[in-house]
């Protein structure tokens, strides 16, 4: 009605014929202010869905460069210290995984936020499925786990565990890469570099941790 009524302040022709271009101007302005808030409301329930999962419960999370590496740091020398077994997993999500699920229908900035959309909920899965003593770390597109307590015959029920949980809930694939107090090294760098070389030969995307990257996600004293 405001529409036909401003048509007639323009002194446009109110014919039958043109009433029924106005009926169907108007509709199509109603369709598309509901197509408007439909979007509008399925994006900020998408944005509400990734804020959720990615507020992990945290028992500990460092917030500067120094706490981060330092966490692990103190693991790594607790262990040699004691002479107790530690290992040390990086673990990357194939990036084929992640954009084979959008089927090249979305943007470089839509395929960014999915892709943290998938790596929180991969975060929150590692999480949730390994031992409280253990620690989460994650860079900017991969993880790196510590394991206190741990040698390398141990891992291979763990890591097939992580694997298939992380498949099942969130449909992507995880490679892994392990070193190993004192068999691999005695440094947190050592380890890392190790178990990064092992992951790099593993993954199909290229990829590169550097131990200043850090963010301790999960970590329970």
């Amino acid at each position: 009605m405001v529409f036909l009524v401003l048509k007639a302040q323009m002194d446009f022709p109110l014919t039958r014929s043109s009433l029924f271009v106005t009926l169907i101007e108007t509709c199509a302005i109603v369709v598309t202010t509901l197509m408007l808030v439909w979007v509008r409301n399925a994006v900020h329930e998408f944005e509400s869905a990734v804020n959720q999962i990615s507020d992990i419960p945290q028992k500990k999370v460092s917030d500067s460069a120094l706490e981060k590496q330092s966490v692990l740091y103190r693991e790594v020398r607790r262990a040699r210290n004691h002479q107790r077994p530690l290992v040390l997993l990086a673990i990357g999500v194939e990036e084929k995984s992640i954009q084979a699920s959008m089927e090249r229908l979305l943007q470089e900035a839509q395929q960014n936020f999915i892709r943290q959309y998938t790596l929180a909920r991969v975060s929150k899965t590692l999480c949730e499925k390994l031992e409280d003593c253990d620690l989460v770390v994650q860079t900017d597109n991969n993880f790196l786990i510590l394991l206190p307590e741990t040698k390398l015959e141990d891992l291979s029920d763990l890591t097939d565990r992580l694997r298939n949980q992380v498949s099942k809930d969130i449909g992507v694939e995880i490679q892994v890469g392990a070193a190993s107090l004192p068999h691999d090294g005695f440094t947190f760098e050592g380890l890392v570099d190790k178990a990064n070389l092992e992951l790099q030969a593993n993954m199909e995307s290229k990829l590169f941790i550097e131990p200043e990257q850090l963010f301790v996600k999960h970590k329970v004293t």
